[in-house]
């Protein structure tokens, strides 16, 4: 069930013009949002935008919603206008980990760029990173992992981001990593 309350981060991305920025929630008032947008958007009555909510650090929530007003200190009237689509869930319990990993964003430059799996699990992974990443990012990303047996296998994986951890230390990054197949190296 997704809550949502005053002093909540999101994410927001605009549908058509493909542009993310961050808000706070100020208000909720049944199907309307009051948000103080990070940043400038260019927004209009009418549009469009998708919110990114994580919820309970174990799954993200989108939300469709329409702006109903933009006012000159970048705060945002918006109505919800559908019901919250789920996108991920944890099925497999995090192993903490601190592994030297690097990683791929698809549709960038395609530079490799350093990271650390601080947990990890067959279903995914918390990375973290130098620079901020977007979420719903795809990316591949490598790293060297103990087996079962107590060999050391280089592994690579193709996932997507689907959580941003709020809190992290001075210009570290910490994101959720939904991988696309379960990785099979680990158990449960």
């Amino acid at each position: 069930m997704l809550l949502l309350k005053p002093g909540q981060r999101v994410n927001l991305r605009h549908k058509e013009k493909d542009t993310y920025l961050s808000g706070t929630i100020l208000a909720v008032e049944g199907q309307r949002l009051t948000l103080s947008l990070e940043g400038s958007l260019s927004l209009e009555r009418g549009d469009w935008l998708k919110l990114d909510v994580v919820q309970q650090q174990d799954a993200l929530y989108i939300i469709d919603g329409r702006v109903l007003d933009v006012d000159p200190e970048q705060n945002l009237l918006l109505e919800i206008m559908e019901e919250p689509h789920r996108l991920q869930r944890r099925q497999s319990q995090r192993i903490p980990a601190r592994l030297q990993a690097q990683y791929l964003i698809l549709d960038d430059e395609l530079e490799y760029r350093p990271g650390m799996v601080m947990d990890i699990s067959r279903g995914g992974a918390l990375l973290s990173v130098q620079e901020p990443l977007s979420l719903l990012s795809d990316l591949l990303l490598f790293f060297d992992i103990f087996t079962g047996k107590g060999d050391l296998l280089t592994t690579g994986v193709s996932g997507r981001v689907v959580r941003e951890h709020v809190g992290s230390k001075e210009r570290v990054y910490s994101y959720g990593i939904e991988f696309d197949k379960p990785l099979n190296l680990l158990a449960g």
